[in-house]
């Protein structure tokens, strides 16, 4: 047998022992533990409750095998967003900050790496979390990531980030997907526990603003989503467009189907909306992670639930978007332990700072574009991508046209809508930011962010940005747009 030979020989055996040292402890892993499922159906159809105020239920038992002779208090901080909740610009902040945070507080940044949206891990970095690891884990990786951070116990500390933890540990405490496995980077994660000081941090975002910015993220024009391409001949402009993982929506034809073809969703806020609770009202909308996440509480104190309850004991750190100063320096300073000199150098200036992230999409040019397509203005030939560009370019501002409408909710239900807003911030505040304490104090404090919440969600009102332009009344009134669809070539 030649050098060569021996070589694959031995790299193939060491793949072949990896792989059943996994198998083994995720058996064993499985016979040694429970799953705890919290009580209580929610009102809507979607998500069990976590009993409020009870996080005293017994815990699920975790494999100790990972700190079996390992046992520290090093830190280990994960990051879980949840989305849209300032979680790129966070993450791209950390990447470009790492060598800073290192020198200052010891604290290793594992990612999730931005890359400024390329995604690529820096050659720095041993071991690299992405959105794959975090959602599709493999039994070699891992092994790749614990030994990673097996390396790491004693040491300074990890510090990672990945507004996907929020959806993997919401998805494995609720039985919206009836059988759902265990996933291996939870797991892996629980049997860490032992011998890291972990800390969850989370940020806090009033649900008005998330829930427009979630649908906004929902509807984004990616290639391989169905908003890329023309609609289906019987189609209408949007339809459901979900993780398969995860799954999403009633077979309404009973034909055994994850949901029927888009045939009613017309990509509007306010369908979609109005079906966040209720899926009979718009079967093909696209909810992704929202849908873990029930009525009761805000989509923050949800996720915290859920890793207090996957993680029993772990110290939770709530950081909120809405406060003065410099948005990364007052995470670090605010939310991250042990970081004191990295906190005093990013308010000395020393830091790096962000370049634009998340440009926005012309969503509204494109459901426009496809409504053009529905109604056979369209010749046969352009690509909705090459039409959404020109038309983009011909038409930059739509909104100016006269006559201009749109599709807005019920007066009513953006009063409830802001109403369940305020009831969350209270919530968050007395569960995780530290309110005043003094009856008149504490009164006027609340008082005050009411106030503050009513005149930003005015402000929402004012910019239509629960809104969506009435693509078919401008198909029909808007002679020039009209007529600008029929002779595009």
């Amino acid at each position: 047998m030649s050098l060569e030979d021996s070589r694959r020989s031995m790299k193939n055996m060491i793949h072949v022992i990896m792989l059943v040292t996994v198998l083994i402890s995720f058996l064993s892993l499985l016979l040694r533990s429970r799953v705890f499922v919290p009580g209580g159906v929610l009102s809507d159809m979607y998500v069990l409750s976590v009993p409020d105020g009870d996080l005293s239920a017994p815990p699920a038992v975790h494999s100790s095998k990972f700190c079996a002779s390992n046992r520290t208090n090093t830190p280990l901080i994960i990051h879980a967003g949840p989305h849209k909740t300032a979680t790129s610009t966070l993450q791209t902040l950390l990447e470009v900050n790492r060598h800073l945070m290192l020198k200052t507080a010891g604290l290793t940044y594992m990612g999730k790496f931005t890359k400024f949206n390329h995604k690529v891990c820096p050659e720095d970095v041993p071991f690299c979390l992405d959105q794959d690891f975090v959602n599709n884990a493999t039994p070699d990786n891992v092994v790749e990531f614990e030994t990673t951070m097996r390396a790491h116990l004693g040491g300074g500390g990890v510090l990672l980030s990945g507004e996907g933890f929020s959806k993997l540990v919401s998805a494995q405490n609720t039985q919206i997907l009836p059988g759902h496995q265990k996933d291996l980077t939870l797991e892996s994660l629980q049997g860490m526990q032992d011998c890291f000081d972990m800390t969850i941090l989370l940020a806090y975002r009033r649900y008005f603003e998330w829930i427009v910015s979630a649908y906004n993220s929902l509807q984004k024009i990616r290639k391989g989503r169905i908003s890329y391409e023309w609609p289906k001949e019987g189609g209408h402009y949007y339809g459901k467009d979900d993780d398969t993982k995860y799954g999403e929506g009633p077979d309404v034809r009973g034909d055994g189907g994850d949901g029927d073809d888009a045939l009613e969703y017309d990509g509007t806020f306010k369908m979609w909306y109005e079906g966040l609770h209720d899926h009979e009202k718009c079967h093909n909308c696209n909810y992704n992670w929202v849908k873990f996440w029930g009525p009761q509480h805000h989509p923050t104190d949800w996720t915290a639930r859920f890793f207090q309850q996957s993680f029993p004991g772990i110290r939770t750190r709530v950081y909120n978007l809405h406060q003065k100063g410099d948005f990364f320096s007052n995470v670090v300073c605010q939310t991250v332990p042990g970081a004191h000199k990295f906190c005093d150098a990013l308010r000395l200036g020393e830091g790096a700072p962000v370049p634009a992230l998340n440009p926005n999409a012309p969503f509204e040019h494109d459901r426009l574009a496809a409504a053009a397509h529905v109604a056979g203005l369209l010749a046969t030939g352009p690509t909705r991508p090459q039409v959404r560009k020109k038309f983009l370019e011909a038409f930059p501002d739509v909104p100016s046209r006269p006559g201009m409408r749109y599709t807005c909710p019920a007066g009513k239900v953006l009063e409830q809508l802001l109403a369940t807003s305020v009831k969350y911030e209270r919530a968050v505040h007395e569960k995780y930011l530290s309110p005043p304490q003094g009856k008149k104090e504490r009164k006027r404090f609340f008082h005050s962010l009411e106030l503050e919440q009513s005149k930003s969600f005015d402000e929402y009102i004012q910019k239509k940005k629960f809104c969506n332009w009435d693509v078919d009344y401008i198909i029909e009134h808007d002679l020039e747009i009209r007529s600008w669809f029929k002779n595009i070539k």
